[in-house]
């Protein structure tokens, strides 16, 4: 059976100046992937796990630890793992302390800045608008952060869908290939 892992978390923040929206906005970001992807390369691949940056959470900060409280429900039944724990089982309240420290964090990582820096690089997230295209897939495009009014209309839109799903279907994250 396959797992979720996550490797590595940062904690972002967007000011209400930005947004318009009466509370600071937060995002945590994380290195992802699953137990059993592996990356191939030429004469046999290197045997090392695939992952690759996504949003996570995202929202206020309530919203946000609350939405950390029920993804921790995933640690339970082992469908999610911590990379730096033995065998990665780690009990939910173990994921809820690292959400709450990494969104402590999170106010020295304004998104506009561009580039956060994160260990030996940097982490990067943009607003994503999906269109449906009918066939299943999406049309994706970016918003800059120095776009304000397109910044604004997306947030409003996203925070006021009650149906908004997942932090990754609205932001497109990049960061630095970590292995460790």
């Amino acid at each position: 059976m396959s797992s979720s892992i996550i490797y590595h978390s940062v904690g972002m923040f967007l000011s209400p100046s930005l947004t318009g929206f009466a509370q600071d906005l937060f995002l945590i970001a994380a290195q992802i992937g699953e137990s059993n992807c592996f990356e191939i390369a030429p004469r046999g691949g290197n045997g090392r796990r695939s992952r690759s940056w996504q949003a996570l959470h995202f929202g206020t900060y309530e919203d946000v630890l609350s939405d950390a409280i029920r993804l921790a429900g995933g640690f339970e039944g082992g469908g999610l793992k911590l990379d730096r724990y033995s065998g990665g089982d780690v009990k939910p309240e173990t994921y809820i302390g690292r959400a709450r420290r990494v969104l402590a964090a999170a106010r020295d990582n304004d998104l506009t800045r561009g580039w956060i820096p994160y260990k030996d690089g940097h982490v990067h997230a943009v607003p994503e608008k999906r269109t449906p295209k009918g066939d299943g897939n999406f049309d994706r495009e970016t918003i800059g952060w120095d776009a304000h009014d397109q910044v604004r209309e997306f947030i409003a839109s996203t925070l006021g869908d009650p149906s908004r799903g997942r932090a990754y279907n609205y932001f497109r994250v990049s960061g630095p290939e970590l292995r460790r």
